[in-house]
């Protein structure tokens, strides 16, 4: 058995094992030796090394398919759980219900291994393309036609089901979500077995319990193929993370907070998209603070932290955080903590790329340009501004994030030795129209920028020159002849 793993060899005489027993099944059944056999199989199955953790490393995105060792491992196991689920079905008794509920167990966690999916986003929009690619990991039957993916949103009901069902594949989807283009061709691209979706579209929402609000109502993607393993078609299948329905634009953030509780704070359990109901400071602040930066693409300073951790401690009740208070409760102008700092994630993004020419080769003089630059303080308390420009000189001027309007930013400006002036926070609408470059230039003489993202103070005409909005060009309207 050169080159085959430890694990691997044990296995393969495992399957023999088995095999031989089947034979002689005939003869066994009405004996307890028969019983007494598959125990002890089951048994030295159970002293084998883990194999979860020899495909780990494969299952990201653009990891590596199952080397030809791993597939032999693969089919070995495949081939050894259906053959013990086949010489132990009928028999009645606790040991071998044990033995068939762990197999089914380990058979549909191994099945999850073997697949992986990646979608665009966890909010489907009805009505708006979603692009998702599912992998096959097992790459053994290339010679085999590419079969057919499907993809289906189904509930968290329907999961357990699937999950509970652990030796067969069924599901309803008469009552699921209607889903255009959900059927692509698994076909060998560039090494890797995949299907990509380009074009998935809601094409009608639906509800599955009518008993909770609709954007706390978690849904998966559910990925599925048959494909030929050991000569036997076999069904494999994969889970998008939680997805939730939305049908207007307006219900996007809430369906975004429902997104998020559930990436990063799941109950550890076997029940499917269940929650924690209150984390502790500490670990929403770690939470949002890595939200921020994926969505920004830009890494917040400990000040920026330190202000965030602040605002938490506001809602802590005795060393817990609910959703409820970090997602609905009134903070600032009626409007919860998550909608301030959502938008400004939104807010922030950096621009989309694409082959517009126009897009290209304009200047981007976006706020988010400016952030990334890291010319803006952004969260800071107005306390902690003023501390911070005590060691500048006057003239020296920081931008934050005001709490006053969603998206909108104020300077706080060093006006002389002993006083500081918080000046208004623009509008919006405004920086939108011009920049908020400009709107700096129309607000203040204050030379100096600083920022604890940078290093040293700023000369303010160096560094805005290149976000300021030119003013539009007069129209070229045709001269006309006076007679």
């Amino acid at each position: 058995m050169y080159g085959i793993s430890p694990f691997a060899a044990e296995l393969e005489r495992l399957v023999s094992d088995l095999q031989e027993l089947q034979f002689q099944s005939e003869f066994y059944q009405n004996h307890l030796n028969f019983e007494t056999t598959i125990h002890n199989i089951f048994v030295r199955y159970c002293t084998l090394t883990p194999f979860v953790e020899e495909y780990r490393n494969c299952q990201i995105s653009n990891g590596p398919n199952f080397t030809s060792h791993q597939c032999r491992t693969f089919k070995f196991l495949i081939q050894f759980f259906n053959n013990i689920l086949n010489l132990s079905n009928g028999i009645v008794s606790d040991s071998i219900h044990q033995i068939r509920t762990r197999i089914k167990k380990d058979k549909c966690n191994l099945m999850k291994l073997v697949c992986h999916v990646d979608i665009s986003t966890q909010v489907l929009k009805k009505g708006i393309y979603v692009k998702a690619e599912f992998r096959c990991l097992f790459a053994d039957e290339s010679h085999m036609p590419a079969p057919e993916v499907y993809c289906h949103i189904i509930s968290s009901n329907q999961i357990r089901v699937l999950q509970e069902r652990l030796d067969s594949f069924r599901i309803d989807i008469e009552r699921a979500p209607v889903l255009e283009n959900n059927i692509q061709i698994l076909t060998y691209r560039d090494d890797k077995r995949l299907a990509t979706f380009n074009s998935l579209k809601l094409q009608k929402t639906k509800r599955f319990d009518n008993t909770i609000p609709v954007l706390e109502e978690k849904c998966a993607l559910l990925f599925h193929v048959k494909i030929l393993i050991n000569n036997q078609m076999e069904c494999i299948w994969a889970l998008s993370k939680p997805v939730v329905q939305t049908t207007h634009t307006i219900q996007e953030r809430q369906a975004e907070a429902t997104i998020f509780w559930m990436n990063y704070f799941p109950n550890e359990t076997d029940e499917p998209f269940t929650v924690q109901q209150a984390v502790s400071c500490e670990d929403l602040k770690v939470a949002l603070v890595h939200e921020f930066n994926i969505r920004t693409n830009f890494l917040l300073h400990a000040v920026n932290i330190e202000y965030i951790m602040e605002i938490l401690l506001e809602f802590e009740e005795d060393g817990w955080i609910t959703q409820e208070k970090i997602f609905r409760t009134h903070w600032k102008q009626d409007r919860s903590f998550w909608e301030w700092f959502y938008s400004l994630m939104r807010f922030l993004q950096p621009k989309s790329n694409n082959n517009n020419e126009e897009n290209n080769n304009s200047q981007d003089v976006s706020v988010s340009a400016m952030w990334n630059a890291g010319l803006i303080a952004g969260f800071i308390s107005r306390q902690r501004a003023v501390d911070f420009l005590e060691n500048y000189s006057v003239g020296t001027f920081l931008i934050r994030f005001s709490e006053t309007n969603l998206n909108s930013l104020n300077i706080v400006e060093k006006v002389s030795n002993t006083s500081v002036y918080i000046h208004p926070p623009f509008e919006p609408q405004l920086v939108e129209a011009t920049s908020l470059a400009n709107c700096i230039y129309n607000s203040t003489r204050a030379q100096f920028l600083c920022s604890p993202h940078r290093e040293r103070v700023l000369n303010r005409d160096e560094v805005l020159q290149e976000f300021i909005r030119p003013p539009l060009a007069a129209p070229n309207y045709p001269q006309i002849m006076l007679m």
